[in-house]
């Protein structure tokens, strides 16, 4: 028997959200800010906004290249699809998640930098779950 092989779908996050009712974690970086000091305060804003009811990643999101995502996850055997996050980092769509509002747009230093410390703290964090 021969195992069946896996397809990874890559896709971004979008500004769009379900959920938006309540509160969501937003990043907000202050000027000056160090890549390290801006994840600091932005790890500890997810997590006093974690609720008791995070959804998995799958659901979260909205937009037209997001349905196709999910339309091809439905309609595709053994598909894994993933979420490169501007907030979270890199998501498995069935990873469960809180509402957040982050984004690469605005960022006053290297998106390089940024995504180092998402992978170092959120990463992390996944892997030991």
């Amino acid at each position: 028997m021969t195992a069946s092989r896996i397809t990874h779908l890559i896709t971004s996050c979008t500004k769009g959200k379900h959920f938006q009712c309540g509160s969501r974690a937003e990043l907000s970086i202050r000027a000056g800010e160090t890549p390290e000091e801006a994840m600091a305060s932005w790890a500890a804003t997810i997590r006093r906004s974690q609720s008791a009811s995070p959804v998995p990643a799958l659901s979260l999101y909205t937009g037209n290249h997001w349905s196709t995502a999910k339309e091809i996850l439905r309609t595709t055997e053994n598909l894994e699809l993933w979420v490169i996050s501007a907030g979270l980092g890199f998501l498995n769509s069935r990873d469960l998640v809180d509402v957040y509002e982050a984004t690469f747009h605005n960022l006053p230093f290297s998106h390089r930098h940024w995504w180092r410390e998402l992978t170092n703290t959120f990463g992390k964090e996944r892997s030991e779950n």
